[in-house]
Parts: C-alpha cells; structure tokens; sequence
C-alpha cells in the first residue's frame, strides 16, 4: 500500500551552506513525524500562482503547514505592532490561498503555530499581534484543555495538550467556520477546528518538537495521515 502524500510547505530560506541563492525549506521534526505516521512529506516551494495551488492538491493527499514567522497585519486589516517579525508576503499569499483551496476541496490540513494564525487569518480571523507576558509562551511546555468532544481531542487521545509553546502571538477573533477546541489556563485560545470540512485543525504548540517520544502529540500526525488515506 502507498503511504500518503503530505504537502509540507515549505519557505525560501537566506542561505545554506551549499547554494549561492535562497532554497525552500522545511524543518526536520515535522518531516520525522509525517514519516512516522506512515506519511510520504513532500516539500513544495510558494508560489502566487493559484493555478498550481488547486494543481498540487489534485495531486496530495493531505497538507501541513508549519510555524515560521508574522502573518502581515494588513492581512486582517491592522498596523504592524513593533514586535511583528519576518513578514514574507510569498509564503502568506501561497498559505492563505492554500487554507483557502483545502476548505473547498475538503482536504486533510494540519497547521500549527504560525499555519494555526494563517489559517485562522484566511477564513476571515485576527490576531493578537504581541501577548503580554509573551516570554511564557516561548520555548516552554504549556498546558492547554482541550473540549472533548473535538476532532483534536480525539486525534490526540486526550483533552490535555502539554506542548512546547514558542509564540507571541495567539488567534484573537476566530475566522468563519473555525471552532475554539483548547485555551491555556490564561485564555489564549490554543487550538481550532474547521466545523464542516472533514479534518483541518490548527494547533498554537509546536507537536513535531516533542512527538518523538510523546504518543500524544505524535498522534496528530498519524490522524493527519488516516484521514489523507481515506482520499
């Protein structure tokens, strides 16, 4: 049986230390556990060309989109705050058309952290542009509770999320269609869900950080990759 393919997007990062120009990159830990879960990752480069976004999903069986850096405010009709960082136009034209063309096709999406943002900011949403208190979100293991009765509950196996948080921002108004599942003890509002496509979910913690040796956190890979092998 073939594995699933995962669309993993990727982003041109500056440099590497073997090639001259930018190159499209995507991060080791979501790969590893895409492949975990018995998931073929692909990486695909952005492009604004929307064509090729409705092309490529013909041809995938599920999308990942991962954490990186500020969707641009304008986005959601606001001023940059001083904080927002590493605004690249490219990636939030390709993610936002991409988000955009899973809900019409129904295809498998999972987005975490700054793909939870962009999910949330392409079906209409806001953002909290900087979190008082951002230093407790950065690089540290958060509890969230997450509702029972949800599709990231039951991919998890459990309605407690312990996940590595490294964030400054957080969703603010939530987007058309999308439902809060997970808040932090504070109120920041942890995970969403789509309430009628078929499985896009987007997580605020880093999952892929910690799945290697926590089953519940790996196991949002592995429902991503059930749900794309039912395509």
């Amino acid at each position: 049986m073939s594995r699933p393919i995962i669309a993993h997007l990727a982003r041109f990062a500056d440099s590497a230390d073997t090639f001259s120009s930018p190159v499209a990159a995507g991060g080791r830990h979501y790969i590893d556990a895409v492949e975990r879960a018995g998931g073929q990752p692909i990486l695909v480069p952005p492009t604004r060309d929307s064509r090729q976004v409705v092309d490529l999903l013909s041809r995938v069986d599920g999308v990942l989109i991962a954490g990186g850096g500020d969707v641009n405010p304008a986005r959601y009709g606001e001023k940059p705050h001083p904080t927002v960082y590493n605004v690249d136009d490219l990636n939030d034209d390709f993610e936002i058309e991409m988000v955009k063309a899973c809900v019409f096709v129904d295809r498998p999406l999972l987005a975490i952290c700054r793909g939870h943002q962009v999910l949330n900011v392409a079906l209409g949403g806001t953002l909290v542009q900087h979190i008082e208190n951002h230093e407790q979100h950065r690089g540290v293991i958060r509890a969230a509770s997450v509702d029972s009765n949800s599709r990231v509950a039951h991919a998890m196996g459990s309605t407690d999320s312990n996940g590595l948080c490294w964030h400054h921002q957080a969703v603010l108004t939530p987007g058309e269609a999308l439902r809060v599942v997970a808040r932090a003890s504070d109120g920041v509002i942890e995970a969403v869900e789509h309430t009628t496509a078929t499985w896009i979910v987007g997580v605020q913690w880093h999952p892929e950080q910690t799945a290697s040796n926590d089953a519940t956190q790996q196991n949002l890979f592995n429902e991503l990759v059930r749900r794309a092998s039912r395509r």
